[in-house]
């Protein structure tokens, strides 16, 4: 059973809740799923409990098929939002997972639903939208509060929240550079050759930088994973499906190069007011605690991970009738061509400092 209109999900899911909270639960709304790149999104409004306490939800499931990635593991996701819950990482509340697929089909999750704005990325912030409208330090004090929360996730204690299960067996970069090479090739075999890709990741294992302290990484540290407050505090961080045992630098490096990819990437200027790559490191530094030595490396691991995701993106959308095949979305888009300036700037043999 692979529900996907309303009138499926609401009973089994009210049924589901109604075990969970009190033994009542009403479901008042549930929206279109936004279709995510790597899983469905239905926001709902439901009663629950004997008080019928209203609540503004977000359910997720687990995507239908084959989908961005190889695999997909909801329960991570939803392990580390429960081990950040109270944390100086503001995560939403959760209401629940379920990895029975009888319930809905597939596995699925609930959490609250934060108010709040997040920065646009199509089209991208740099153009238009609130955070381009935004004075000049208004945008300075929404882009430290994205660095301060990656920052964070650095600080946490994995081990004493109970995250052990992250850790991997051996060294966290070569274990990042393995599962890189294995997600090429499966995107690879799916599509064509990206000998640019392979070009990058020869270099970062060549040239791996020594081991570090092994901290949580967000995965997906970005300006569009993150719901700001009116007064440009961060509400909340979401998609925790890349989180990791790893190098902290993997988040900054991440940001960094994501913020580029909406700009440089596709030839547009950068907003004017958001502070530089040198500002941005020294706040990071200050509020993880962490050194950024090495940072180049990461930024082109960053770029190149950027670069193998957006040319499966690339596939997928021309396989379901999103952009026509000429238009090679898989290499012609802002995270191949800020590989391509990242390989550039360290030249083709060049090593990067560290």
């Amino acid at each position: 059973m692979q529900p996907q209109q309303a009138q499926d999900i609401a009973p089994a899911l009210s049924a589901w809740l109604a075990q969970r909270h009190g033994g009542s639960a009403r479901i008042l709304a549930l929206r279109p799923p936004v279709q995510g790149y790597s899983n469905e999104t239905w926001l709902l409004d439901a009663e629950l409990g004997p008080e019928a306490r209203r609540q503004h939800l977000v359910l997720r499931l687990a995507p239908a098929g084959v989908g961005l990635f190889p695999g997909y593991d909801l329960a991570l996701q939803y392990r580390v939002m429960a081990a950040l819950a109270g944390s100086a990482v503001p995560v939403p509340a959760l209401y629940g997972f379920e990895d029975d697929a009888s319930v809905l089909g597939r596995p699925f999750y609930l959490m609250q639903r934060i108010e709040g704005r997040v920065p646009n990325e199509n089209p991208q912030y740099h153009i238009q939208g609130w955070l381009a409208e935004l004075d000049a330090d208004s945008q300075r004090r929404h882009w430290f509060a994205g660095i301060k929360t990656a920052a964070q996730v650095a600080r946490i204690d994995w081990r004493a929240q109970g995250l052990d299960a992250l850790a991997p067996d051996g060294d966290p970069v070569a274990v990042q550079l393995d599962e890189l090479a294995a997600f090429l090739t499966w995107t690879e075999a799916q599509a064509r050759p990206y000998p640019l890709i392979r070009r990058a990741l020869a270099w970062l294992t060549a040239h791996r930088p020594p081991s570090r302290r092994a901290a949580l990484v967000w995965g997906d540290a970005k300006l569009g994973n993150l719901i700001f407050d009116d007064a440009g505090r961060v509400a909340a961080a979401l998609d925790w499906e890349s989180a990791h045992i790893g190098d902290a630098l993997e988040d900054l490096a991440w940001f960094l190069v994501l913020d580029r990819s909406l700009c440089e990437g596709y030839g547009v200027s950068r907003l004017a007011h958001l502070p530089s790559r040198e500002e941005s490191i020294a706040c990071w530094e200050a509020a993880s605690g962490e050194s950024a030595a090495c940072l180049p490396w990461f930024e082109l691991f960053a770029a190149a991970r950027l670069a193998v995701i957006m040319a499966r993106l690339g596939k997928l959308f021309t396989e379901r009738g999103l952009v026509p095949p000429e238009f090679e979305m898989d290499t012609h888009n802002g995270g191949y061509a800020v590989l391509e300036l990242t390989l550039a700037k360290l030249g083709i043999t060049e090593q990067a400092t560290c």
